[in-house]
């Protein structure tokens, strides 16, 4: 969590600025401005259980993070809590559940699903992979890298698409050739939890 925030407050100025291109600009402040109030929580969160973990931060980037990005990250950790709350620790698999379960309720609240241009495009290629990473038995570093590389993956085909949700879809053909910033941002920080394994 630690990792991820850092990673999302150093790319404040290229989030803010594919934003610029494509949206009202303001998802690299906003984003940097929730993993700063994270960061400041999360020693009194040492000791909770994970689900407990991401109902807090679920609350708090609701009230941190400004517009639509806040509400939709709050889903899927309130969406991922109740998901794990109760499964065993020794059941790596629940990851993938909680994953899985995030991923829905920001479809459900939003409205978006795969192909939309939105952080989904970066999020559901990357649960994919964690499920089959998993499945396959493939030691927890293999397979964060492998959920990273999925994440940036799925953020670079957003600059190919034409957007359908959100402020970009406005702008029609002038959103192609730039990442979706929503999109970029879960590459940004998948990639920071896969460098800590």
């Amino acid at each position: 969590i630690r990792r991820a925030a850092n990673a999302l407050i150093a790319a404040e100025a290229r989030l803010t600025e594919l934003d610029r291109q494509v949206g009202d600009g303001d998802i690299g402040i906003s984003l940097q401005r929730g993993a700063n109030a994270v960061l400041a929580t999360l020693d009194e969160l040492r000791g909770e259980s994970p689900a407990a973990v991401f109902r807090a931060l679920g609350f708090l980037l609701r009230r941190a993070v400004a517009g639509t990005s806040g509400a939709l990250y709050a889903v899927f950790l309130f969406r991922a809590a109740a998901s794990i709350e109760g499964s065993p620790p020794a059941d790596i698999n629940r990851w993938a559940d909680a994953l899985d379960a995030g991923i829905a309720g920001i479809a459900e609240f939003g409205g978006a699903s795969s192909g939309d241009r939105t952080m989904l495009d970066a999020l559901i290629p990357s649960a994919e992979v964690l499920r089959a990473e998993l499945s396959a038995g493939r030691p927890i570093r293999d397979a964060l890298l492998a959920v990273a590389a999925a994440g940036r993956s799925g953020a670079d085909a957003t600059a190919a698409m034409t957007a359908r949700r959100g402020r970009s879809s406005y702008l029609g053909t002038r959103v192609v050739g730039v990442n979706d910033p929503g999109a970029e941002a879960v590459a940004t920080w998948l990639e920071a939890i896969a460098r800590c394994s």
